[in-house]
Formats: C-alpha cells, sequence, structure tokens
C-alpha cells in the first residue's frame, strides 16, 4: 500500500490527470480504498474535464459512499444537479455542508444549483448573493455556471442581458454546456 501511496504523490506532482484518472481506476479494487479511490478519481476527471468518466461516476455511485469527503461529495450533488437528478437528496446533502463549511464556494453554487433546478429560487438567489464567484477562477465550468445562476435568479432578470457568449470558450463538461443551453432557452435567447 505505501508504494501506492508513493506513486500517487508522484503523480499528483506531475499535475497529470489523465495518469491520475487511470491510477485511481486501479486503486479502486484495493479493499478499503474504494470510497477514496471515488473521491479523488471525481475530482481528477473534473479537474481534467473528462466526460466519459464524470459520467461513469454519475451513473454508478452513491452519495453515502463520498461522505467524509467534503469536496468530492459537494461535486457529486453538482454534477447531478446539473444532471437534474437526485435534487432533494442533493440539497439535504450539501446544506450540510454548507453548514459545516461556509465559506467554501463551490459548496454554495452546488446548493443554489440544486435549489435551481428544484424550483426554489429565491433560496437559490440568497445562497448566490452569499458568494463572490472570484474563488472559481480556477473552475471555468463552474464559474460559468454560477454567473448564469447568480444573472438567472436577480431581480434584474429581463432588465440586463448577460452577455452568454462570454462563457462560451470556457472549458466546461458537457453537462455544464448543456445546462447553460437550458438557461439560454429559458431565457428565451
Amino acid at each position: 500500500m505505501k508504494d501506492y501511496r508513493t506513486l500517487e504523490g508522484y503523480l499528483e506532482r506531475l499535475n497529470n490527470g489523465e495518469f491520475l484518472n487511470r491510477f485511481y481506476e486501479k486503486f479502486i479494487h484495493f479493499p478499503g480504498t474504494v470510497a477514496e479511490a471515488d473521491s479523488k478519481r471525481i475530482l481528477s476527471a473534473y479537474d481534467v474535464g473528462d466526460n466519459e468518466t464524470i459520467n461513469q461516476i454519475l451513473d454508478r455511485q452513491r452519495i453515502e459512499s463520498l461522505r467524509g469527503f467534503p469536496a468530492s461529495q459537494s461535486l457529486f450533488t453538482y454534477l447531478r444537479g446539473l444532471r437534474k437528478e437526485g435534487t432533494l437528496e442533493n440539497i439535504r446533502e450539501v446544506e450540510s455542508l454548507v453548514a459545516q463549511y461556509p465559506g467554501v464556494i463551490d459548496f454554495r453554487v452546488s446548493l443554489a444549483l440544486n435549489y435551481f433546478q428544484e424550483g426554489y429560487l429565491r433560496e437559490a438567489s440568497e445562497v448566490l448573493n452569499c458568494v463572490v464567484g472570484k474563488g472559481l477562477g480556477q473552475v471555468p465550468g463552474m464559474l460559468a455556471v454560477y454567473e448564469n445562476l447568480k444573472w438567472t435568479t436577480s431581480s434584474r432578470f429581463g432588465e440586463e442581458n448577460l452577455e452568454l457568449d462570454q462563457f462560451s470558450e470556457l472549458p466546461m463538461l458537457e453537462i455544464e454546456r448543456e445546462f447553460l443551453e437550458s438557461l439560454k432557452a429559458l431565457r428565451g435567447y
């Protein structure tokens, strides 16, 4: 097991998400490492924009297995929320995370997204108004979702025009792009 931890550290320093994803796929098969490997695999797949791995994880993963890994748990609820899957369960999970870690922006974006998908626009707006988007600069897809949700749920909706094309060139997952397209349709663009 120690050799695998050494290899993991080396791959992390290389900053090569593709190699890390393959490593975590193998790591899953060791007893007692499934939850940890899944936790790291979803983060790694998101970082490199691996749509196929993300979809595999979303199709087979259960939220309970990610408890104890807050970043992965929140990302999982965000991704499921984009697909409009399990939104009430997602809300319960991420509300707990926001209560424990009120300053983590990603958690708040996940919560607002799931509120929005469930039709709780006022709640989504309140959560988004507590968020400063500059912490999301390293996560371009999530930044685009945040900005679009904030504008869509604001009282200025329809008064101001958010430049939607400013996000079109950002690297993001297919499900993030599809969600943004659905917001465009909602707005009548």
